[in-house]
């Protein structure tokens, strides 16, 4: 099956009956997701989900952020670019995250730097079909048990868990929005306590 192509929504900073204006220049239909929006999905409720709730919680998050178990980025206002089970792919909003809850997070404009977030998301969509980082989850509570190792020490760029992947492709694209935190050791709730993203929804 061929898959059609799609492109970046185009850059307008008026509003219409269709969008509303950003600031950023993004043309946002009905205020809704656009191309480098993060989003943060809540708590399925399953086994993984709780466990990556309660290592938020240990790291001193509280609820809502220590609540958000996996972040992707905004390709349009349907498509997510993410690091899931079995490799990061490029998924539908609608299809394959109904039921969950979810939070738009925005860069702010004071903070970004020429095409910062559409650079993040071509970077993020270059590291398709990866395999998923389980090593890396592990590695979070090996870092609490065992404290001599700084970060998370299992965690590799070739298999990136979901925060991994999208604070990596933020840095590539000019954006630091986890200053002296390393990609590896960025966690979901980070993304939501970050001074560097408006909570749009």
């Amino acid at each position: 099956m061929k898959r059609k192509n799609r492109k970046f929504k185009k850059r307008s900073s008026k509003s219409g009956a269709d969008g509303v204006g950003d600031p950023r220049g993004l043309r946002v239909p009905n205020g809704g997701p656009a191309a480098g929006d993060v989003i943060c999905f809540g708590s399925d409720g399953g086994f993984l989900g709780r466990r990556i709730v309660a290592y938020q919680e240990l790291i001193g998050f509280d609820y809502p952020a220590s609540s958000q178990v996996h972040v992707g980025i905004m390709f349009d206002d349907d498509l997510v670019m993410g690091a899931v089970t079995p490799r990061s792919a490029l998924l539908s909003l609608n299809k394959h995250y109904q039921g969950r809850t979810k939070t738009l997070l925005r860069p702010k404009k004071i903070y970004l730097n020429h095409d910062c977030e559409c650079i993040a998301l071509k970077w993020a969509l270059s590291r398709s079909n990866l395999k998923y980082g389980w090593w890396s989850l592990f590695g979070f509570y090996m870092s609490l048990v065992t404290p001599i190792w700084a970060g998370n020490p299992l965690a590799n760029n070739r298999n990136p868990y979901c925060s991994l992947l999208i604070a990596w492709a933020f840095r590539r694209g000019g954006l630091d929005p986890f200053p002296g935190i390393a990609n590896s050791a960025v966690t979901p709730a980070h993304f939501y306590r970050s001074e560097f993203f408006d909570i749009i929804q």
